[in-house]
């Protein structure tokens, strides 16, 4: 005596194929007929294979976008950030790499505009070096060509030559210390200055251009 036992093999919401099993009691073996059996393996591979290219893409999509981003980055754009739609861990790399990336910006305007800060004292120093420099160069003129008569008034100009020389010499020294601020070990230390004195030396420092021009007019 045989029975028969129909049913049907599905994948998610889709029949894939029939099978059907006949029993027989009496020799008690079991015969599987599977008319659809190619069908169904065949269907079962591209399914496997559909997902795993929606799972491949699905990673590495975003893995691509990380890639270009950080390509740009090692370009100088800092400005890039990442915008993408994946799971969890990936919107925990996003949100690192937009914080990396908002943080070298940061650092990028500030290396910036120290070193277009350091050009430009740079600049006033060499500027400020040229009026004692221009001052050296007159008096040393006016004694050699023998246009100062006065004894007193040769050495006035022998110590505005000597402060002034003094002076050069500090601001060489400036611009070695100014060097040396760029490391980062470099211990600064504030001092205390006496702004009247500063002040005075300066005035005493063009006393007499300001005198000579006072006779011209």
């Amino acid at each position: 005596m045989k029975s028969y036992l129909f049913f049907a093999i599905t994948l998610g919401v889709v029949n894939l194929a029939f099978m059907s099993l006949v029993l027989d009691t009496d020799s008690q073996t079991i015969e599987i007929s599977m008319p659809g059996v190619f069908l169904l393996l065949l269907l079962f591979g591209v399914n496997v294979y559909v997902y795993s290219l929606w799972t491949a893409k699905r990673i590495t999509r975003p893995l691509e976008h990380i890639a270009d981003a950080i390509q740009r980055m090692e370009k100088g754009q800092y400005a890039e950030r990442l915008n993408i739609t994946a799971g969890y861990e990936f919107g925990v790399i996003q949100q690192h790499f937009n914080d990396m990336a908002e943080t070298l910006g940061r650092t990028e305007l500030e290396n910036h505009r120290l070193q277009d800060s350091k050009q430009q004292m740079l600049a006033d120093l060499s500027h400020d070096l040229m009026t004692p420099m221009t001052t050296i160069k007159g008096y040393a003129k006016a004694l050699q060509l023998g246009m100062v008569d006065s004894e007193g008034k040769k050495e006035r100009y022998l110590q505005l030559i000597y402060n002034k020389a003094t002076l050069v010499t500090s601001m060489i020294d400036d611009i070695f210390n100014l060097s040396k601020l760029e490391r980062a070990d470099y211990p600064l230390s504030a001092e205390p200055g006496d702004m009247t004195e500063l002040l005075r030396e300066i005035a005493d420092d063009y006393y007499d251009q300001f005198e000579d021009k006072a006779t011209r007019q």
